[in-house]
């Protein structure tokens, strides 16, 4: 399903800087590997994500959702030091994969995983969070 004018999309990626080696490797593990693999944010997405957490500043960021942690790393890759991202995502299939790209992201330590129903989970949160 397309929904971006495809002159739209060009315009955007023509201006928008290449998609590095480990989040291509994401991309390309979850479509082999990945029942529904469209649910993987992408490269445009993933900018934008990136920029508003340098814009915002957030010491915490709650993602609900973590797929196969492309998001993720796009926004811990934004954080300001001393920052966390706290993803938490019900498939504990996906956990070996996932925490393998967070590891290969040298962003392991900026990153608390967590598996389980975010409905049960977030309650045992402590706050505040300045993005979610």
């Amino acid at each position: 399903m397309e929904f971006i004018d495809p002159e739209l999309l060009a315009y955007c990626e023509s201006h928008t800087s290449e998609e590095d080696p480990l989040l291509k490797k994401i991309v390309r593990e979850t479509q082999a590997k990945v029942l529904m693999p469209r649910m993987i944010s992408g490269h445009l997405q993933g900018k934008i994500l990136e920029l508003f957490v340098k814009m915002l500043r957030p010491k915490t960021i709650l993602e609900i959702g973590t797929y196969t942690g492309y998001s993720g790393i796009c926004m811990a890759r934004g954080l300001a030091e001393g920052g966390k991202l706290i993803t938490l995502d019900i498939n504990d299939e996906l956990e070996t994969m996932v925490r393998g790209f967070f590891e290969e992201s040298g962003l392991a330590s900026q990153i608390d995983y967590r598996l389980g129903n975010a409905l049960d989970i977030i309650p045992s949160l402590e706050g505040p969070f300045d993005l979610v």
